[in-house]
């Protein structure tokens, strides 16, 4: 068992991340460090509006920020050797929208290839990723657009990353309780 277990949840906006985040935490009796929820963190940096990620709006510099946000965030939490860390989001998120900003001829480009192995080391930092699918109605979030065919994109590079890379994850559905209980059995079993 690691001192420290590193659980990330990912998928596309309006999944419920930050809301199982928050509900897991307040439901366990262990110790759980959370990370913030980073792109909103950015967005209130900047000063900026709801559209600063919208597309038309954001930039790859915004993008490559992010990540680089996030796992600094992860490492940040990480050095008290918490317990339990929860990510809310994973880099490949990120990474999902940041490919949605590319143009086709630029799939191939050395600095792809480069951020591209960036991201399949730093997934290898989690001990768990689970997947929350895009089953719930989606919502304004303050940080990405309400575009279901955007979302399902968004999920749909997400899984196709993670199954690229050889990386497992376990995909939880269902009610803010169904996968609160889910995500304790799930992190229980590793702690045990």
């Amino acid at each position: 068992m690691p001192s420290s277990l590193k659980v990330a949840l990912t998928g596309a906006h309006s999944t419920g991340k930050s809301t199982l985040l928050t509900a897991f935490a307040s439901a366990v009796t262990f110790e759980v460090v959370t990370t913030p929820e980073v792109p909103r963190q950015v967005i209130e940096a900047a000063g900026a509006g709801e559209d600063f990620l919208h597309r038309g709006n954001n930039t790859l510099l915004r993008q490559g920020l992010i990540i680089a946000s996030q796992i600094e965030a992860e490492s940040m939490a990480m050095m008290n050797s918490p317990r339990v860390l929860l990510v809310d989001r994973t880099v490949v998120d990120h990474w999902a929208y940041t490919v949605e900003l590319l143009e086709p001829e630029q799939s191939d480009d050395v600095d792809i290839r480069l951020w591209r192995g960036l991201i399949d080391r730093w997934i290898e930092t989690y001990d768990l990723i689970v997947r929350l699918p895009p089953e719930i109605p989606l919502a304004a979030d303050g940080v990405r657009e309400e575009d279901e065919a955007f979302r399902t994109s968004i999920d749909e590079t997400i899984t196709r990353h993670l199954d690229e890379a050889g990386v497992g994850y376990i995909t939880v559905g269902g009610t803010v309780d169904e996968r609160v209980a889910e995500l304790k059995r799930l992190i229980e079993e590793l702690l045990s």
